[in-house]
């Protein structure tokens, strides 16, 4: 059956919140996650050598790449903020690790954290309204829903299918048969801008940025 969840504002501004309180590396971790849209175990792999210099991009390797093409992503100004302030851990060149040696795992036990985190913030809401409401609890949900939930914000955005499959890394998207035979452009600045975007609207249902909310409008504008 296809999966076709996708997430409200107001549940994906839980979850960034949720994840910024489990602390590192899932923190860290989970953020990224969110805010590249990328696979959870590329993003768990991710090695400081596949980062630029300036931590603009981020170039998934081919090996790791679930299509077999090498991908770069476009790191948005909070995901740079994020990757600046993870330590090095061990020799391996992992940016997610708690062993300094094998990439970052145990998301489950994480994902039960981040629902806990959610009901507790959702029962400390019904407590201050004072009138014994009993919160509901949300809706169930996959770390992989979030990549749904981001092309569908950028949609509402304007930006355009093949756009957003370019971002996604999908080996087969809008553009098929022949034209995608022929059709070889990989839209960087256009996936650049939609992360940019994106990153901008995270802030804002996440933690109410006013600076982002420009951000967000003005790419609503140009699109």
């Amino acid at each position: 059956m296809a999966r076709d969840r996708v997430l409200t504002d107001v549940e994906l501004g839980e979850v960034w919140r949720a994840a910024g309180a489990l602390g590192a590396p899932f923190a860290p971790c989970l953020r990224i996650l969110i805010l590249t849209l990328q696979r959870r175990d590329e993003v768990a792999g991710m090695r400081w050598n596949e980062l630029a210099p300036d931590l603009s991009t981020w170039t998934v390797p081919a090996e790791r790449s679930k299509n077999g093409k090498a991908h770069i992503v476009h790191l948005a100004e909070p995901a740079r903020a994020i990757l600046r302030a993870v330590p090095r851990v061990g020799t391996a060149g992992l940016v997610f690790t708690t062993t300094g040696r094998t990439p970052l795992s145990g998301f489950s036990g994480a994902k039960r954290r981040l629902d806990m985190a959610i009901a507790a913030e959702r029962a400390a809401a019904a407590a201050r309204t004072g009138d014994g409401s009993v919160p509901e609890p949300i809706v169930p949900w996959r770390l992989h829903d979030l990549r749904r939930t981001g092309v569908t914000a950028l949609a509402r955005l304007g930006f355009p299918p093949h756009v957003c499959d370019r971002l996604l890394n999908h080996a087969e998207g809008a553009i098929r048969g022949v034209a995608a035979v022929y059709q070889r452009h990989e839209f960087l600045p256009e996936r650049e801008a939609a992360l940019n975007a994106w990153a901008a609207h995270v802030l804002v249902v996440g933690e109410g940025a006013p600076n982002a909310r420009n951000v967000v409008a003005l790419a609503a504008r140009r699109r």
